[in-house]
This record gives C-alpha cells, sequence and structure tokens, in this order.
C-alpha cells in the first residue's frame, strides 16, 4: 500500500485511478463511501441480511 491514506488523495484522483483498474484506488472509494453503499443496499432489498449478500467488498 502506499504512504498515502485515503484522506491525502483527492476523490477524484482515486475515481480516475479505479477506472484504469487501480483496485487499490477502488477499495480507497468504497471504504469511504461504504455506509452509503450499504445503506442504498438496505433501501433496495429491504432487509439486512440481503444488504449484506449485495454489499460484498470486491
Amino acid at each position: 500500500m502506499h504512504p498515502h491514506t485515503v484522506h491525502e488523495i483527492p476523490e477524484t484522483d482515486l475515481l480516475r485511478r479505479a477506472q484504469s483498474g487501480n483496485r487499490e484506488a477502488l477499495e480507497q472509494l468504497i471504504m469511504l463511501h461504504e455506509h452509503r453503499i450499504f445503506t442504498l443496499a438496505l433501501r433496495m432489498t429491504g432487509n439486512v441480511a440481503d444488504a449484506q449478500d449485495a454489499y460484498r467488498r470486491p
């Protein structure tokens, strides 16, 4: 892992890196937004178990 923390790298740079196939950047984006992602999965599925299944980290 690079010495930069999630908060040191601008989100736009993480997005560009993730779009280019950088898995570490994608994982950092997911960590930044994991609560939102899970909440969306919960609203879409209607229950916690299904939301947890839908929200699997890559």
